[in-house]
């Protein structure tokens, strides 16, 4: 499936004057029926889904007017196809109102795959469940960003390479506050990047003082910024492809999304040295990085500290093999480990 049709919607012609507004000229999107992208009158991107799709039982939901964009779940339009021909046709409908060119591609982007997602997993009141997704997402992308784009370009990069990119995704992200960016059963993987060329992270001593029977787990990367390197969007291209399941993938940019908020279009397209990373990486038992000793002094909490891993052990994946609980098949293995 092609992903991102911001280059086919700058070759669209705009609509020539119409009696109605919501005029567009389309492009069909053969890899997703009954969904076309238009382009207005004043040229701004637009998603036209069938109303087909939609539940018989289901009831219209009012238009929601955003910051960036505008959701109709029935509009009256005309369209103009690429051959000459036009219609009106009654349609769900969603306009990027920016001028923004980097969020214009996002919406080209990201807007079909949430649609695709929605349709594909069948879920009832098809129509609706996506228009309200999107809304949320583009709430999201108002927020400020919780992470740096290099923090979350190194957690996508070891879902990517992952064996395991599905349960790598389940076990990603599932509550706002989670301690650790993985959780897998009594397993923990935190993921820690510098761009400084040493091996010096900010740790929490919650994280690092888990209780016996949890096994956490450090990957420690070294990241730069690359011209023509590999970004998130990149990334998330390759953790499609391997991953078929729908709520994953929709939890993939909804996460990716609320983490990075109003950056995301710009962070998106940021690229990294992906071989050097991969060069770079190397995984650490949490019990052996330096830390502040307990107990903490009263009325002190949230104690964070910054550990240098330089001569800490580094822990080798298959090292975790004979645990029945281990996280072999989450970690990616490292390019200089044979």
């Amino acid at each position: 499936m092609q992903l991102n049709f911001y280059d086919r919607f700058l070759e669209l012609k705009p609509p020539e004057s119409s009696h109605t507004s919501s005029s567009y000229s389309v492009i069909e999107l053969p890899d997703i029926p009954d969904i076309r992208i238009g382009k207005s009158r004043d040229l701004k991107p637009a998603i036209l889904i069938n109303l087909s799709l939609q539940s018989e039982l289901s009831t219209p939901v009012p238009p929601i007017r955003l910051r960036h964009i505008e959701i109709y779940s029935n509009s009256l339009c005309r369209i103009h196809l690429q051959n000459g021909a036009t219609s009106e046709e009654r349609l769900a409908l969603v306009v990027c109102r920016s001028d923004d060119i980097q969020l214009q591609s996002y919406f080209l982007t990201v807007l079909p795959m949430i649609f695709a997602t929605h349709f594909e997993a069948q879920a009832n009141d098809n129509i609706n469940s996506a228009l309200s997704s999107v809304a949320e997402l583009f709430k999201l992308i108002e927020e400020p960003p919780h992470k740096s784009v290099q923090a979350i370009w190194s957690e996508l990069l070891l879902i990517e390479r992952s064996s395991d990119p599905s349960r790598m995704l389940s076990a990603w992200r599932n509550g706002v506050h989670d301690k650790y960016d993985f959780s897998d059963g009594m397993n923990r993987l935190e993921v820690k990047s510098s761009s400084r060329g040493v091996r010096i992270h900010t740790f929490s001593l919650d994280q690092l003082m888990a209780p016996p029977d949890v096994t956490v787990v450090i990957a420690s990367l070294l990241v730069r910024e690359l011209a023509g390197g590999s970004s998130i969007r990149n990334l998330v291209n390759g953790i499609r492809k391997k991953c078929s399941d729908p709520t994953l993938l929709l939890k993939l940019e909804t996460v990716i999304t609320r983490t990075l908020g109003a950056s995301t279009p710009q962070a998106i397209e940021v690229t990294f040295d992906l071989p050097f990373a991969l060069d770079e990486l190397r995984y650490y038992n949490a019990t052996i990085i330096p830390a502040v000793n307990p107990p903490i002094p009263g009325g002190v909490s949230n104690v964070r500290f910054d550990s240098d891993l330089a001569f800490c052990s580094v822990l080798v994946p298959s090292a975790l093999s004979n645990d029945e609980n281990c996280l072999t098949s989450l970690l990616t293995k490292p390019n200089n480990i044979i």
